[in-house]
């Protein structure tokens, strides 16, 4: 072999097994997202619907095959809980937690996901509820209605679903389902 030959195959050789090489870096992180995302029994399109990115950016990601650019690194590396930093770098990235995922269990993530799939009227009607105009007594009244509604048999939710709260800043009385107050 020529020597210039030889010195460029241990280069790249060097290059491949470099721990810092920005490919071994991504690897290693697309590694960590696989074993995540396995771990939580989530295939890549639930994955991809949970991190907010596409199925064929997750995809390139996890593959190597596509450079994923930094709005989705970072949407990858909040899902798995993590900064981007921590996904790219740590050997243990469970060492370093994304701080606003910290403390979640399994079933605070499956209830994201139901709410990222949830329809922008029910995304309203959570945040509602769950902000600060509405007291503790009162969230729990709500859960327990909620929960009931839940148990419903069809006919009886469709008797209950016939009225809706009107509320004309005044005071709030029942109505049918589609009517509206006439006058004051």
């Amino acid at each position: 072999m020529i020597p210039q030959a030889s010195a460029a195959v241990v280069a790249i050789d060097r290059l491949r097994s470099d721990p810092d090489n920005e490919a071994m870096v991504h690897r290693r992180a697309a590694k960590r997202v696989i074993a995540w995302r396995k771990e939580h029994a989530l295939n890549q399109v639930e994955f991809a619907a949970f991190a907010k990115v596409s199925v064929g950016c997750l995809q390139g990601f996890e593959t190597g095959t596509r450079n994923t650019r930094e709005t989705n690194l970072i949407k990858i590396a909040t899902a798995v809980g993590l900064t981007t930093e921590a996904l790219l770098h740590d050997d243990d990235p469970m060492t370093t937690p994304n701080p606003l995922l910290a403390g979640l269990r399994d079933i605070d993530f499956q209830h994201a996901q139901h709410f990222h799939h949830a329809s922008p009227h029910a995304k309203a009607a959570a945040f509602d509820w769950l902000g600060p105009k509405v007291s503790d007594e009162l969230r729990e009244r709500i859960a327990a209605v909620v929960e009931r509604l839940l148990t419903m048999d069809a006919d009886l939710f469709a008797t209950v679903e016939r009225f809706v709260l009107a509320d004309d800043g005044q005071q709030q009385t029942l109505l049918p389902l589609g009517k509206t107050r006439q006058g004051p």
